[in-house]
């Protein structure tokens, strides 16, 4: 019996060497966790809406000024946020700069609208064969964010990242909007959104310059200096370097000393610093040689009749000045069409971080939704 087990026992060690020595004969496998991890979640938009989504003016690949990769927020388009001060400021600089559209005017679902931003950094870099810089403004401001944490590969494309009024902790906006019917990137602002748990829970990655600027008289991204705080950056609170400013959420795109900040950011080597700036600064109401925005009740936005019961009574042109450049609103989730459509994008939500938080149910609810007009 001695014997049979001794047997036993040689064939066993037999077998497990030749077993090792196979698997070092075999080709290794390749790990497919690893290389999710170095490059992010595949992008399910196809390539070639992704392409049509980035406009660019001047030589990215050659300028000596390093270019600026524009990010528009919610409700916006390229041309309504970065057209009346950025883009010419920016051409009469020469500093290259891009736009990128997000789809719906960025009132869809963020898990797909970063992927447009993702695109448009490595688009930019490789055109660039180096770093660019990231301006945003609002979710603009917040996606690039998102952009760096879930791609590590980004963060070797980006030099810059300047975020203006980004909504970047739990704040009261989502809350607040989404006690009435409310489109997707409120839904996914609240505190019991699995999507923001995810994006808080995720590090900054290393390499670029971060900064933030907050105002405290903002009506949107509230509350103020909290909601834009983002750790490892320079957070910049606009009344703290100008006490007597009084700048919305919406003017922070046409301040003159914001300008001013987020241009000594990307001058600079690192993230801006304040105290660069000139005496002046703070008498800095709209930048020198641009032309101030058209006001926002003029602005054509997808979203008036979830914002406030007020914005909600808007159906026809606030004023004949802004008859021409008015534009009905789009349907939203209030609308038999908006309802079909955010299920739909629900339902077909399952991408890489969370599935869409479930929708009003004031908006899809059991009470039949309201008809498109």
């Amino acid at each position: 019996m001695l014997r049979s087990a001794a047997v036993v026992v040689v064939g066993l060690l037999l077998l497990c060497l030749t077993g090792a020595v196979a698997a070092a004969d075999a080709p290794a496998r390749p790990v497919q966790v690893d290389a999710l991890a170095a490059s992010g979640p595949p992008l399910h938009t196809s390539a070639a809406a992704l392409a049509a989504s980035l406009s660019c003016a001047g030589d990215v690949s050659g300028s000596p000024l390093t270019p600026v990769l524009l990010v528009h927020g919610t409700g916006s388009t390229p041309q309504g946020s970065w057209g009346p001060i950025y883009l010419p400021l920016f051409a009469a600089e020469g500093r290259p700069a891009c736009t990128v559209a997000l789809p719906a005017r960025a009132t869809g679902d963020e898990q797909v609208a970063v992927e447009y931003v993702v695109s448009a950094i490595r688009s930019m870099s490789a055109a660039r064969h180096g770093r660019i810089d990231v301006v945003g403004h609002s979710q603009g401001a917040f996606l690039p964010v998102l952009a760096l944490e879930f791609w590590p590969d980004l963060a070797g494309d980006v030099e810059d990242y300047v975020g203006l009024a980004p909504t970047l902790t739990v704040g009261t906006t989502g809350e607040v909007i989404c006690a009435m019917a409310c489109t997707a990137p409120f839904q996914q602002r609240r505190a019991s959104s699995a999507f923001f748990s995810g994006f808080l829970a995720h590090p900054l990655p290393a390499g670029p310059s971060y900064t933030t600027i907050a105002t405290l008289t903002d009506e949107v991204a509230t509350p103020e200096p909290a909601t834009s705080h983002l750790d490892g950056a320079e957070n910049v609170v606009l009344q703290q370097v100008c006490p007597a400013k009084v700048v919305d959420h919406f003017a922070l795109l046409s301040d003159g000393t914001v300008h001013d900040l987020v241009l000594d950011a990307l001058t600079h080597a690192g993230p801006t610093g304040p105290t660069r700036l000139p005496v002046t600064a703070c008498a800095d109401a709209l930048r020198q040689g641009s032309t101030p925005p058209p006001s926002p009740r003029c602005w054509p936005r997808p979203w008036p009749t979830t914002w406030s019961p007020t914005a909600r009574r808007r159906s026809s042109p606030p004023s004949r000045r802004c008859a021409a450049t008015w534009r009905p609103a789009a349907p939203t989730s209030t609308t038999a069409a908006g309802c079909s459509a955010l299920r739909a994008s629900r339902a077909a939500a399952s991408t890489w971080l969370d599935r869409l938080p479930a929708p009003s149910p004031r908006c899809c609810g059991g009470r039949p939704a309201r008809p498109a007009r």
